[in-house]
């Protein structure tokens, strides 16, 4: 339940990123997105390897399109 309510929260988070607008100094809209990605674990892993596992699956999600959430799980092990 952890990596779903974590995966949940922070789709949450991108969706609130994306609908944000700016403007550049011309006046331009700009638009915002965010590629997030996250790791989860049941045990205890080290501290760097959830941040491995975390960069990997970001890139993962820029690699496939961007603007979204991916997670690493246990299942991915």
């Amino acid at each position: 339940a952890g990596a779903e309510s974590a995966h949940m929260t922070l789709e949450r988070v991108r969706a609130v990123i994306e609908d944000l607008a700016t403007r550049d100094s011309n006046g331009n809209t700009l638009k915002v997105t965010a590629s997030i990605g996250f790791s989860s674990s049941n045990g205890k892993p080290e501290i760097a390897t959830l941040l491995r596992q975390a960069d990997e699956v970001l890139y993962e999600a820029k690699a496939e399109g961007r603007n979204q959430v991916v997670g690493w799980t246990d299942s991915r092990e």
